[in-house]
């Protein structure tokens, strides 16, 4: 594994879970399974969707007591009704939000349906299940002086929240950071495509970067100010961190070694508790703010969707457009 990229060991590990998985589960859904097209995360997110549920079959219902997962039949999958599906996700609502039960919830949509149109089993206790509806949240927008703000600590190394031996370790990572900082903040990418950069996926000179995810290998633009942060960083800090060998982009300054998508994390919620800033830092928080103000600075919905790679537009819509407070419509005058 030594000569595989990090997009490769990913993709390699994401098949070693699914298989892993896979074995725990009846021969029926994994023969389901096998007729599903889609990357390896997708596949192993449905293969554990479909064992979570036969485990809380096996500990919550009389009926599949001592049964092992790979050992369900299809006659006991027939004695499955609407109400276990609804005790299923009333449990689910302890322990995840509303999007990751509504992951679940559609898993087992498409297998049910599957074995119900196949005649493997007399109903679909899916249907009349219907998706849970998001949970109001309170203002976690990202504005642009939080930014403005984040920055300037970032640079000058000044936190009003972090001790004085915290700004001494920060100021070791300030130019990693700040280029991690500047390219989500300016670009958009995820999480994962930042992490999975090489510095031969940098190309300074044409002011650009490629990044690698569901769609292939993308090119983005980048601004002038992210490629002076980058290079100053790829020409410093990087350097003390590396050992000559590693070919990420961002490293880990503890090891010569690829920052994990944990420590990146981690990394984004302590600098938005460092610098005071109320809502909780996050990569999806500064990638929905860098959409929201270019869509505010150019007005052009379209180019922020295709700026941030959204799938559809109404997405972009979604993420990026600000709702006014909703008007009284009956106190305006037409005519």
């Amino acid at each position: 594994m030594s000569n595989f990229t990090y997009h490769e060991k990913r993709e390699y590990s994401l098949s070693q879970q699914y298989e892993t998985i896979r074995k725990e589960l009846p021969d029926f859904i994994r023969s389901f399974l096998r007729q599903l097209s889609g990357r390896p995360q997708t596949l192993r997110d449905r293969a554990f969707d479909y064992l979570s549920f036969l485990q809380y079959l096996q500990a919550s219902n009389p009926l599949f007591k001592g049964i092992e997962t790979a050992d369900f039949s299809l006659d006991n999958f027939s004695e499955i009704v609407s109400d276990d599906i609804q005790q299923y996700i009333q449990s689910l609502a302890e322990n995840f939000a509303n999007h990751s039960i509504n992951r679940k919830i559609s898993s087992l949509k498409i297998l049910f349906r599957y074995l119900y149109l196949r005649g493997d089993i007399p109903d679909n206790p899916l249907e009349g299940i219907t998706r849970m509806e998001a949970r109001p949240q309170e203002s976690s927008a990202l504005e642009a002086e939080d930014i403005s703000r984040l920055l300037d600590c970032i640079l000058s190394g000044r936190f009003p929240n972090a001790t004085e031996r915290q700004k001494r370790f920060l100021i070791k990572t300030r130019d990693r950071d700040a280029a991690i900082f500047m390219l989500i903040l300016n670009t958009g990418i995820h999480a994962e495509e930042c992490i999975g950069l090489d510095v031969s996926d940098v190309d300074l000179q044409k002011h650009c970067i490629q990044v690698r995810n569901k769609y292939g290998v993308q090119k983005i633009s980048i601004n002038s100010l992210t490629v002076s942060t980058l290079q100053s960083y790829i020409n410093g800090t990087r350097k003390t961190f590396s050992d000559g060998k590693a070919s990420a982009l961002f490293l880990s300054s503890r090891s010569p070694k690829r920052l994990s998508q944990d420590a990146l994390y981690n990394l984004i919620h302590k600098y938005g508790e460092y610098t005071g800033i109320s809502v909780d830092l996050t990569p999806y928080r500064m990638r929905k703010a860098y959409g929201t103000l270019l869509y505010e600075e150019t007005g052009d919905l379209q180019g922020v969707q295709e700026r941030l790679r959204y799938a559809r537009i109404e997405t972009a819509s979604k993420n990026c457009v600000r709702k006014e407070a909703e008007m009284d419509l009956g106190d305006i005058n037409l005519y």
